[in-house]
């Protein structure tokens, strides 16, 4: 089962990037950026490349769904079968993926999303309210869920008229 990661990333805190891809980079089998046509690109490639990860370069800021949609294409073509995907600003917890990935649900083909719970400190939280326990959602956030290749591919993908990042 091959496992990766999409960062998108437009005008990032690289500092905070950088915290982001040490999160997950060693918990997944690659990490690819994807960068909707970002100001400080030169700092984004020198992180990437420390981080030993991979970069796309969107050259002008297409949104987040265009960005994932060309990130969960990339995979596919190297045969990933799930991809965590993740903002720029979104620190993973160390065993996020072994917990996202010991649920049955990631079992069944026919699973879209497997998504975390999350702590949004800009809402000021500092722990989450919520209860942890899985079960199933019809809203979940991008950042943080575990995205089924052949099931994106069924769907005909993220749809490109969401755009997120300005």
């Amino acid at each position: 089962m091959m496992i990766g990661s999409i960062i998108v990333s437009y005008n990032p805190d690289i500092d905070l990037l950088k915290e982001n891809l040490n999160s997950i980079v060693k918990q997944v089998d690659k990490v690819l950026v994807v960068d909707n046509g970002s100001q400080n690109i030169a700092f984004i490639k020198k992180i990437v490349n420390e981080a030993g990860s991979s970069i796309l370069q969107l050259h002008s800021n297409m949104g987040i769904a265009v960005a994932l949609n060309s990130g969960m294409s990339y995979f596919q073509n190297l045969h990933y079968d799930w991809i965590m995907t993740l903002d720029q600003d979104s620190i993973a917890p160390k065993n996020l993926i072994k917990q996202l990935t010991s649920v049955n649900e990631f079992k069944e083909k026919n699973v879209g999303i497997i998504a975390a719970d999350f702590i949004d400190r800009t809402q000021g939280e500092t722990i989450t309210t919520r209860s942890g326990v899985v079960e199933y959602s019809k809203r979940v956030i991008t950042s943080g869920s575990l995205t089924n290749v052949e099931v994106w591919k069924q769907v005909c993908g993220f749809d490109n008229q969401l755009f997120n990042y300005q």
